[in-house]
C-alpha cells in the first residue's frame, strides 16, 4: 500500500470526507438523467465565525469528479484507496515523483483500488502508466474483465480500454489492474500516475487529469490572493461533513481563465437529491466573483456531503472556490470551578438497562440522586470489548492502538504515560483501588500512583472495597493537606461475579426454590463453561433470573457504597469542588449472550455504556447530552478539572467542553476496536469490518443486525467514512501494534484471581 504523508491531525474535527460526483457536458438520452436538484436560499450569516476547518487541508479524504471517477494515485489524494486493510506494508506500491508529480510504483503483480459511483453508467478505465516489468495490464472491476491497457517501457503515455455495453450499477466498486510480465530480481512491475473511469461523453476536449497539484492552486479571486480547489467543468469535490449547529461553509468562488463559467455549492443527504444552496455566474468581461457563506444550520445533526461543482466553464478555463472553510459561530468559555478532588469510578459491566437516570431502579438511591445534580452523557461507547484495554484507554486518554494493550494476555507497557504519571508531574496526589483483576499490576496498571491497591475475587471481600478503601484514602488526605488536589480511581466489581451474598439473601432471591449452578460465589466460573461453539451447559430462564438477581443485589450495594463516599465529600467540605464520574469498563450485553465474557464481538449492547458526571460547583447539574463521548474522554477532562494541562497527543475532548456546547460536539465518531476488527459509529450509522474485508454500513435505526452489504443508498457514505476510518488508524500508529505489545507475565495470586473471575480461559 502506498505510503502517503498526512496533511491534517484526523482527530482535530467531527469530519468525515469522501465521495465523487459528476454532471455529464452533453449526457447520453438513453442513460438515466442525473438527480433532480432544488434550490435554498441561504439565510443571511453574522459577520465573523470562528474558523473550524480548512477544507483544503481535508481534500485528500474527500474524492474528485471530472468526466468520471479520478484516483490520483502516489499523492495523500490516494489513503485509504488501495484495499480495506487497516496496515500498510509498503509491499504493493511505493510513491515516488517523476516530473514534479505524484506516481505510485507498483511491485505486485495486482493492484486495486476503491470507487464509487452514484448513478448507473456505461464506463471505462483509462491511466497514465510506465511500464518497468509489465508491458500490458488486464484491467478489472469488480472481478469482471473491462479490457486490457499497453505499457511503454521507455515513456509514460496514457491508455485506455472501450467502454462497457452495460452499465456499472451505482455503488462502491474496486478496481484492479493486473500486470503481465517477468520481474527480475527487484523490479517494479509499472509506475502509474492517475486512473481514471470515465463515463463516455461528447466532449472534444482532451482529458485534463485533476490531480493534486493541478486542483490545488494560488490564484487571485475577488482582487486578493487565494489559495484554491480550481476545477474544470463539469467536475465535482465531494466531502462528507458532519453537520453542527451554528456551522458555515464559506469561499470566495472566482474564475481563472477565458470566457465565463458558473459554479454550484450544494448539500446531499444520503438517498436525498442534491440540494443547490449556493449558485453564482462567475468571470466574463468583468470578472465576477461570489462570496458564498452558507449556514449548514438546517443539517445539524447529520452526515451530509458537500459538493463544489464546476457546472460549466470555457475550455482550457477553471471554476475556483477559493479558501473553502467550514466555520463556527463563537463561542464564550464557560467560568469554570477549579476540583480540589478528582474521582473516577468506573463499575465492572455496569449497563444502563441496570442503572439511574437510564433506567428507572428504585433501589439504586445513591444514583438516581446523584443524577438530578450530574451530567447524563447519553451516548457513551466502549473503545473495545477487552475490558484492560478499556481500563487502559481510560487513563491513558490513548486508542487501543496507540497504548498497546490490545487483547486480553497483553499489558499496559511502561512506556505509555496515564493519568496517574501526569498527576505526579502536576503535584496530584493519586490512588488506584481495584477489585477487577483485569486491571491488576499484572497488567501494567500499578505504575505512577502514590497508592496502589488490589482487592481480589479470591479474599471473600466485598465488590465495594474499593469504594470504601478509597473514601478512606480520600478523607486521610484532606486531613494530612487540606491544599493538596487528589486523584483517585476506583475499579469496582459492579455487577460482576463472584457476588458477596448472604444466606438468607440468597434464599430471597428470584426465582423460588431454585437449584441451577449459578451461585454467587462461582458463577464466573460457570458461566464460562456456558461459552464458545460447544458449551459444557446452556443457561435456562431460571438461570438468567437468579443471575439479574444476584446481580441487582450487587449493584445495591455499590450504590451504597457510593452514597457513603459523596457523604464523606460533603461532611469534609469538598463536595462543591469535587468532579466525580461514574461510567463502566464494558456493558452487560442483551439477554441473548452468556453474561461477563472478555473480548467479544464489537456489538451495541456491549458497547453502549452508562456515564454520569458531577462538575466542580454542581454546574449543568441535571443536563441530559446527546453528543457522543468515549473513554478517550475521560483523561482530558480529570485533567482539566484539576488545572492541569493535556498532552496535545491526546484526541479526546474535555467533557466539561462538551456539557457546555453540546451542539459544537454531534456526530463525532466513536471507534471502537479488536483486533483488526472494527465498528466505527457516527450518530446512527456504524461501520463494521475487519481488516483487510470490505466494511459494511449499518443502520442503527433500522435495528442493530447488519446486512450483508451495504445497501446502495448509504454506499457514497460508507466510502466516506471508510476513508475517515484509515486515516483515524494510521493516526493511531496501527503499525505499531505489534512493536508496542508486551505481553502480561500472570503471577499465581492473578491466575487464581482470573480464574475465579471467569476469564483464564481468554488468556
Amino acid at each position: 500500500m502506498i505510503r502517503a504523508a498526512w496533511v491534517t491531525h484526523v482527530g482535530a474535527v467531527a469530519l468525515a470526507l469522501a465521495g465523487v460526483g459528476c454532471c455529464k457536458k452533453s449526457p447520453d438520452p438513453a442513460q438515466p438523467a442525473p438527480p433532480a436538484t432544488t434550490t435554498l436560499e441561504p439565510p443571511a450569516q453574522p459577520p465573523s465565525a470562528e474558523q473550524v476547518s480548512d477544507l483544503l487541508t481535508q481534500l485528500p479524504r474527500c474524492d474528485v469528479f471530472h468526466r468520471g471517477a479520478f484516483l490520483d494515485l502516489g499523492s495523500a489524494f490516494d489513503q485509504g484507496r488501495t484495499s480495506y486493510s487497516l496496515t500498510t506494508t509498503g509491499a504493493d506500491a511505493t510513491a515516488v515523483e517523476r516530473g514534479g508529480a505524484s506516481w505510485a510504483q507498483v511491485w505486485s503483480r495486482t493492484f486495486s483500488q476503491t470507487f464509487h459511483t452514484d448513478h448507473p453508467s456505461p464506463v471505462f478505465v483509462a491511466g497514465r502508466m510506465l511500464g518497468l516489468a509489465a508491458r500490458r495490464a488486464t484491467v478489472r472491476i469488480d472481478g469482471r474483465v473491462y479490457g486490457t491497457l499497453s505499457l511503454n517501457r521507455t515513456t509514460a503515455e496514457v491508455s485506455s480500454t472501450k467502454a462497457s455495453a452495460e452499465p456499472l450499477e451505482a455503488g462502491a466498486h474496486t478496481l484492479t489492474i493486473q500486470f503481465h510480465g517477468s520481474a527480475h530480481g527487484r523490479q517494479a512491475f509499472a509506475e502509474i500516475d492517475w486512473l481514471r473511469v470515465g463515463e463516455p461523453d461528447e466532449d472534444p476536449t482532451t482529458f485534463a487529469p485533476p490531480s493534486e497539484r493541478d486542483i490545488v492552486v494560488d490564484s487571485v479571486v475577488a482582487g486578493r490572493p487565494r489559495r484554491s480547489v480550481a476545477l474544470r467543468a463539469p467536475g465535482m469535490v465531494r466531502c462528507a461533513v458532519a453537520a453542527r449547529e451554528g456551522m458555515i461553509f464559506q469561499s470566495d468562488i472566482g474564475y481563472l481563465g477565458p470566457g465565463s463559467g458558473k459554479a454550484e455549492v450544494r448539500v446531499t443527504e444520503p438517498g436525498q437529491s442534491p440540494v443547490v444552496v449556493h449558485a453564482a455566474e462567475i468571470g466574463g468581461e468583468k470578472e465576477q466573483s461570489s462570496q458564498a457563506s452558507v449556514s449548514l444550520d438546517s443539517y445539524a445533526g447529520k452526515l451530509v456531503l458537500l459538493e463544489l461543482v464546476a457546472t460549466r466553464s470555457s475550455a482550457g478555463a477553471r471554476v475556483l472556490f477559493g479558501e473553502p472553510t467550514l466555520a463556527m459561530r463563537p463561542a464564550l468559555p464557560p467560568p469554570r470551578t477549579p476540583a480540589k478532588a478528582a474521582i473516577l469510578v468506573v463499575m465492572s459491566k455496569a449497563d444502563k438497562a441496570h442503572l439511574p437516570p437510564y433506567s428507572e431502579v428504585p433501589a439504586l438511591a445513591a444514583l438516581t440522586s446523584l443524577a438530578q445534580s450530574s451530567v447524563v452523557f447519553r451516548q457513551h461507547r466502549a473503545v473495545t470489548t477487552v475490558s484492560s484495554a478499556a481500563m487502559a484507554s481510560s487513563l491513558s486518554g490513548l486508542a487501543p492502538e496507540s497504548h498497546g494493550l490490545i487483547d486480553p494476555a497483553s499489558r499496559l507497557p511502561a512506556a505509555i504515560t496515564t493519568v496517574a504519571g501526569l498527576a505526579s508531574e502536576g503535584r496530584v496526589s493519586s490512588a488506584m483501588f481495584t477489585a477487577n483483576p483485569t486491571s491488576f499490576e499484572a497488567f501494567g496498571f500499578g505504575r505512577g500512583w502514590d497508592r496502589f491497591e488490589m482487592f481480589s475475587p479470591v479474599s471473600g471481600l466485598e465488590g465495594r472495597s474499593p469504594m470504601t478503601d478509597g473514601t478512606r484514602w480520600l478523607e486521610a488526605r484532606l486531613q494530612e493537606s487540606g491544599q493538596q488536589r487528589m486523584l483517585a480511581v476506583l475499579h469496582t466489581r459492579g455487577g460482576h461475579p463472584p457476588w458477596t451474598t448472604s444466606a438468607d439473601e440468597a434464599r430471597n432471591l428470584p426465582p423460588a426454590d431454585y437449584s441451577g449452578p449459578v451461585e454467587a460465589r462461582r458463577a464466573g466460573q460457570v458461566l464460562a463453561r456456558a461459552r464458545g461453539k460447544r458449551p459444557k451447559w446452556r443457561m435456562t430462564p431460571a438461570d438468567r433470573e437468579r443471575l439479574e438477581a444476584l446481580f441487582a443485589l450487587a449493584l445495591v450495594s455499590e450504590d451504597q457504597a457510593l452514597g457513603a463516599l459523596v457523604s464523606s465529600l460533603r461532611k469534609a467540605g469538598v463536595w462543591d469542588s469535587t468532579l466525580l464520574i461514574v461510567t463502566s469498563d464494558l456493558a452487560l450485553g442483551g439477554p441473548a449472550r452468556v453474561p461477563f465474557a472478555d473480548a467479544e464481538r464489537l456489538d451495541e449492547d456491549l458497547l453502549d455504556l452508562p456515564l454520569i458526571v458531577h462538575f466542580p460547583g454542581g454546574r449543568y447539574g441535571g443536563k441530559a447530552v446527546q453528543s457522543p463521548t468515549s473513554a478517550l474522554d475521560l483523561v482530558p477532562t480529570l485533567l482539566g478539572a484539576l488545572g492541569l494541562q493535556t498532552p496535545p497527543r491526546l484526541a479526546g475532548t474535555d467533557l466539561y467542553d462538551i456539557a457546555a456546547h453540546p451542539e459544537r460536539h454531534v456526530l463525532r465518531p466513536q471507534y471502537a476496536t479488536i483486533g483488526r476488527e472494527y465498528a466505527v459509529r457516527f450518530g446512527n450509522v456504524v461501520l463494521r469490518g475487519e481488516s483487510p474485508k470490505t466494511p459494511v454500513l449499518c443502520d442503527l435505526a433500522l435495528g442493530a443486525n447488519c446486512p450483508g452489504t451495504t445497501p446502495p443508498t448509504l454506499a457514497v457514505l460508507a466510502h466516506a467514512l471508510w476513508r475517515q476510518t484509515f486515516a483515524w488508524y494510521r493516526a493511531t500508529n496501527i503499525d505499531k501494534i505489534g512493536s508496542l505489545r508486551e505481553p502480561a507475565t500472570l503471577d499465581p495470586d492473578t491466575v487464581s484471581a482470573l480464574t475465579v473471575w471467569g476469564s483464564q480461559e481468554n488468556r
